[in-house]
């Protein structure tokens, strides 16, 4: 957003902005399990478990920076994203093998 497109408002009035009218990017995580049981005889199996999160390793960023002033100054950093503020961890991978019996 345009932090030049605010004025700061007097003491003790308040603006007329709508509150969280301030939407950052879009936010997309896909998790993904797959698992495989093999029998190993009538009451004995063994289960294999394979777990993805943040399937496609998407970077999803976080909102920017909604203050504009700072005692009656523009704040040069309004309206940006900060390097390196991601909202979801990196992908992550977990097997597991677990003997049921």
């Amino acid at each position: 957003f345009d932090p030049c497109a605010f004025t700061p408002n007097p003491r003790g009035i308040y603006g007329n902005l709508g509150r969280n009218t301030l939407l950052g990017p879009g936010k997309i995580n896909f998790d993904f399990s797959v698992h495989k049981e093999i029998s190993l005889g009538e009451i004995s199996h063994l289960q294999f478990r394979a777990e993805f999160f943040n399937l496609f390793n998407r970077n999803n960023l976080g909102l920017p920076e909604s203050i504009p002033f700072d005692r009656q100054a523009y704040e040069p950093s309004a309206g940006t994203i900060l390097p390196g503020e991601t909202v979801t961890r990196p992908r992550e991978i977990q097997f597991g093998l677990k003997f049921i019996f």
